[in-house]
């Protein structure tokens, strides 16, 4: 039983949030990257595969500061 009542707490109210918020953000950030990708070959300049690599980036930054943030928050 208490450990049921411990799930309801603000803290872990707030927890879950920020979960909530990181995962989204994540995915944003792949469906981003996916358009990126897209138009980058969908336009083909000098600068197409400087703006890919920088879109992959921007998404791995992305999902390893989550990550970290998620393993923060967990303790």
């Amino acid at each position: 039983m208490d450990s049921t009542i411990d799930l309801f707490t603000i803290k872990n109210s707030f927890r879950l949030l920020i979960f909530v918020l990181l995962f989204g953000y994540t995915m944003f950030s792949l469906v981003l990257m996916f358009r990126i990708k897209i138009l980058a070959e969908t336009l083909e300049t000098d600068k197409s595969a400087v703006v890919n690599f920088l879109a992959k980036l921007h998404f791995l930054m992305v999902l390893v500061g989550s990550i970290i943030v998620g393993i923060l928050i967990m303790f």
